[in-house]
């Protein structure tokens, strides 16, 4: 049987192959001078790129990452969970495969887990921020930001930053009865997590939009099911709170 890990890096990955390779020997350099005890998890959705074929021969290569593998494409909700049943870590951590987010800021957020907090999720926007992305994508996160604040009240101030660490436990309570796939994955995990009163800590990053790599998110097709996304989340809670006072 294989022995437990300390921590597992979970990296949602679809259509990656031009980076996944060296980002993920990026990642294991990082950790490894932090923690031996790691794994690291590529949850490879249903990529069409190659991106499968490289992640099985880095699984292959390399004892310490597993390669989570969809057939066709489950969205980012249903991936990572698929990616924890695989894992086996005390420690969950998530990043972006494109590592928008410097490494860094790692073993800062893994000092927040092991000190009194459940979770901690980088911000683009806490103080000490520093980032570099166009004035488009800026407005639209911010302005969804904005959102997602006043319909949830989490004063969070970036809900959708992809790096993220928590407890296995506080993270499994959660994720257990989402039911977000796409953009707003992130945004109910921390939703879910506030009103389940788990100590959440924001932690400032450096983030750059990665030079010469189109963004996944398209503004005119996705942000309109993000938006509404945000309201049936809003909707659902809203029924959930009704109900239990009845």
């Amino acid at each position: 049987m294989k022995n437990k890990a300390k921590l597992s890096l979970i990296i949602p990955a679809y259509n990656e192959a031009p980076v996944l390779r060296r980002n993920v020997a990026f990642i294991e350099q990082a950790v490894k001078s932090i923690n031996g005890s790691y794994e690291i998890v590529i949850a490879e959705d249903g990529s069409t790129d190659g991106s499968d074929e490289i992640a099985a021969d880095m699984a292959r290569q390399n004892s310490r990452i597993i390669h989570s593998h969809a057939v066709g494409r489950l969205g980012k909700g249903q991936a990572l969970k698929k990616a924890l049943k695989a894992s086996t870590g005390e420690i969950i951590v998530f990043m972006d495969a494109d590592l928008a987010t410097s490494l860094s800021h790692l073993p800062k957020l893994l000092s927040l887990i092991e000190s009194e907090y459940d979770g901690a999720v980088g911000s683009r926007y806490a103080d000490n921020s520093v980032t570099s992305m166009t004035l488009l994508r800026e407005f639209t996160s911010q302005v969804y930001n904005f959102l997602a604040r006043l319909l949830f009240g989490t004063r969070v101030r970036d809900h959708q930053c992809g790096f993220k660490a928590f407890h296995r436990k506080a993270f499994e309570s959660i994720v257990n009865g989402m039911q977000s796939n796409g953009f707003i994955f992130d945004t109910e995990l921390i939703v879910k997590g506030k009103r389940k009163g788990l100590l959440i800590a924001e932690l400032p990053v450096t983030w750059e939009d990665p030079f010469g790599r189109r963004s996944k998110f398209k503004l005119l097709e996705d942000g309109p099911g993000m938006l509404l996304g945000l309201l049936k989340l809003r909707v659902k809670l809203w029924k959930r709170d009704i109900q239990g006072l009845k």
